[in-house]
């Protein structure tokens, strides 16, 4: 009789051991979620603003090192985009469409500042065809001076490597 009672502690040991390692992982993952969270509220990102509040509306696309062009996967977000920002305007005539184009921190000052202008006029002209009067839309570089997100790896690059999209109320 011990050893058929045997088996059935030791899975349920192994199983409680289990699920008490997982939930101190789970608690570990929430601190640190929020020590995540606690560092970006004291240093906002600069400029970074969802176009909606209400929708999910893609504010910003990405670009591949040295490139301005947009990527096929990108046409999608920016037609969005386009459809939110003419309801927008229809809105508030008033507000002005900023461009914001970025780089990462790869290359020199003015090499930067020129590929920024050039993703955010990529990017101006997408939401023209679309739709948007280009005197709505005005368009600013910030190269690798502005940075969307800190940091010297792969992903902190390509997210540096981006157009921002953003409404001006006036």
């Amino acid at each position: 009789m011990k050893l058929k009672i045997f088996p059935i502690i030791v899975v349920s040991s192994l199983a409680f051991a289990c699920k008490k390692k997982h939930d101190v992982t789970s608690e570990e993952n929430q601190e640190n979620l929020k020590k995540m969270a606690s560092s970006s509220a004291e240093k906002p990102l600069p400029s970074v603003q969802s176009l909606s509040s209400k929708a999910f509306v893609p504010d910003r696309i990405f670009y591949k090192f040295d490139d301005a062009s947009i990527q096929d996967r990108y046409s999608v977000d920016l037609k969005i985009q386009a459809a939110y920002l003419k309801t927008k305007l229809l809105e508030n005539p008033q507000a002005q469409i900023v461009v914001e184009g970025s780089c990462d921190e790869r290359g020199g000052v003015e090499y930067n500042i020129a590929l920024g202008h050039k993703r955010a006029n990529s990017v101006k002209e997408f939401l023209i065809k679309e739709g948007i009067p280009a005197e709505k839309i005005k368009t600013v570089s910030f190269g690798k001076e502005r940075k969307l997100v800190e940091g010297t790896s792969a992903i902190a690059y390509l997210q540096n490597r981006a157009a921002l999209t953003k409404v001006e109320s006036k």
